[in-house]
Parts: structure tokens; sequence; C-alpha cells
């Protein structure tokens, strides 16, 4: 790694880029893949209290050393010391090459904190898929801005993990611990079976489908009492607002949706859930459409083209702005696999009339007079 810029460094942690300088940083972490990831780590260490290392003179190999040094990466992994982001204990960021971002996928396992206080933390930064291996041989996927994490004394005695953002998970069967996935509003009790799970804590919609097996959602309090389990069945999502307020016309709106979109492979019916006013189960679900992105596709179905953006914006790390409310209320339908951004962009265009312009990650929309 050469030419680290230590003083953009220092303006960014600190909040003080100016436009001119954001481009520059830009440019500088497109430059080499590694430098997005030795910025996470830096970023990392600057929220926890540690010295910022930059001179602002000259770079210092010593502290790319340094830095890479805090990782403990077996010999015989297929890559020994790429790049690693420590969140509390061991953290590593293991990406797999695929359709969208680039990346590496370790195959075996790091060595862990025997201090039952520890956490392993998988990262899955914006714009790339991320596929982990756990202690147990369960397999994860992780999607764009993810972050899984799990303690140190996982597959001891039970099988814990806790997730923001977006998983599919492939879950080894075993009877006697049990796997539980923590999200911020509830857990899901797997007993060996693959699920996706959609649960970004700044979403007001949680939910979780069912691809095969069997998984029960629990920890859910409502109104002071404790919910009973809910067993889902395969081909069934349950569907929970986090916000009361706007749970009924959320409902609705996921109803109007389904009803008008190919995700049930029937009618849609929504299961009995009378103790769970801001909860749902549909049930008849076509998974393909929703767990596609772990193949890295992207599938919308009737969707507005506001929607489709904040999935573009997880896909292709990007920022989209409507300058004309009539083209966010567009609406599309189609599946994207290969195809970058501007080939999106440029597909939408043939069908509808709108325009746009990008400023490295910023994409204007307009609408074509």
């Amino acid at each position: 790694m050469k030419n680290i810029p230590w003083l953009l460094i220092d303006k960014y942690l600190k909040g003080l880029l100016t436009n001119r300088d954001q481009e520059d940083l830009e440019v500088w972490l497109r430059s080499e893949p590694e430098n997005p990831l030795f910025l996470k780590e830096l970023e990392a260490d600057f929220q926890n209290g540690f010295t910022f290392p930059g001179d602002f003179v000259s770079d210092k190999p010593s502290t790319w050393q340094k830095i890479i040094s805090r990782i403990n990466v077996p010999d015989h992994s297929v890559f020994s010391r790429k790049l690693v982001y420590r969140a509390v204990a061991a953290v590593l960021i293991p990406l797999l090459l695929v359709g969208f971002g680039a990346g590496w996928y370790l195959q075996k396992k790091v060595q862990y904190s025997s201090d039952s206080s520890a956490y392993t933390t998988i990262i899955s930064p914006r714009g790339q898929r991320t596929q982990v291996v756990l202690p147990d041989n369960s397999k994860v996927w992780l999607n764009s801005n993810t972050i899984i994490k799990y303690p140190s004394n996982f597959n001891q005695k039970d099988r814990k993990v806790y997730i923001d953002g977006e998983a599919y998970f492939d879950v080894t069967h075993d009877q006697s611990k049990p796997f539980i996935v923590n999200t911020s509003s509830f857990n899901i009790k797997v007993y060996g079976t693959t699920f996706n799970v959609s649960a970004y804590k700044e979403d007001n919609l949680i939910e979780t489908t069912l691809v095969k097996g069997k998984i029960s959602i629990t920890g859910l309090n409502i109104k002071g009492k404790k919910a009973n389990e809910i067993i889902l069945l395969p081909n069934e999502s349950f569907k929970y607002f986090k916000n009361e307020q706007i749970a009924e016309s959320g409902m609705k709106n996921e109803m109007k949706h389904l009803a008008s979109s190919g995700i049930t492979k029937t009618t849609p019916v929504v299961a009995d859930l009378p103790a769970i006013p801001k909860a749902m189960i549909i049930q008849h679900v076509n998974v393909e459409p929703i767990i596609g992105w772990k193949e890295g596709k992207l599938y919308f179905d009737n969707e507005t083209f506001e929607d489709l953006a904040i999935k573009f914006e997880l896909r292709y790390d990007v920022k989209i702005h409507f300058e004309d409310s009539r083209v966010g209320n567009l609406k599309y339908t189609g599946v994207f696999e290969k195809e970058n951004i501007n080939q999106a962009l440029d597909a939408l265009k043939l069908t509808t009339p709108f325009e746009y312009k990008m400023n490295l990650k910023d994409i204007y929309i307009s609408y074509k007079k």
C-alpha cells in the first residue's frame, strides 16, 4: 500500500472533509481494493479511542504492518493477511468474489479468544456480499451493509448469533445445541434449516422467510407480555413492524404489493395473529425473488423506482437522488444479475422517460421532458 492520504483520513475521521477532499478520498479508495478496508480499520481504532497513526509527512509502511499484525489467520487459509476490521475481539471480513463487488473467501477458521465476553464480528460492506462458515460448519451469506457477530463460546452449550442487516442461513443440524438468531426486535430459533432474514436496525420492517426445515419466532414482547412461540413452515414469511402507529398501513401496503406481484406462488394468505397487531405471516411464498440476492440477482416486480432505488443503493454502494417525484413513482418489473449501475439505469431508461447524472457515488435522476 502506497501514498496513504493521512491528512485526508484525519479530516474524514473528524468530519471535516470539503467536497474536494471527499472527491480526492474517493479516488484513493478506488485505487486499490484493500484501501476501503484499511480505512475501516483506522475508523474502528479512532472510534475506540486509539491514537491516529498518520504523521502527515510521509507514509509509514510500519503502520500498515502494525494493523495487519493484529490479524490471527492461519497460514494455510486462502489469504493470510489481506485485511481485518477489529470490532470487539477477532474480526474478519472474508469476501466472496461475486457478481457485484470483489473480495476474498476465507476457507479456514480463525483462532478465537477463550474470553467468553469476546465476540467475532464479520462485516459485509456496502456493495459487497460475504460468505461465512461458522465454527459449527453452518454457512451464512451476508448481503450488503450487514453485520453478524457471535461469542467466542459459540458451539459449546448453544449457538447464538446477532444480525444487523440481511443474511441467508444454512444451519447445521444439532439438536443438543440450539441455534438462535438475535435481531433488534425478535429471535429466530432454528432446527437445522435454511432461511433468509432481513433485519436492518434502521428499517421499520423486519422479516424472515423459511426455505426448508422449520424455524420459530421467539422473544416478542406484546404489551408487556411475552408472546408464544410462532412456528414457520417452508415458503412462509414472517413480517414484523417496529412502529405500531404505521403497522396497519404497512401491512395493507404489503398485501397490496403481494397481490400485484409474483412473490407468492398462489393468492397470498395471511395467517391470523390477533395477539400481535404489528406482525403478519404470508403463506405460499415464492422464495426465489427473496433469496435471489445470494446469487447476485436483483428481482423487482411491479416496484416503484423509489423502492427500487433503495435496493440499488445497497447493491451498488451509491446514493440516488430524485429531482422529480414523477420519476420516483414509475414502476418496473424485471431482474438484474451481472449489470453494473450504469447498465441497470440504462435498461430502465429504455421503457420510461428519465435521465440521470453521476457524481462519484451520487446519482441524480430527473424527468426527461
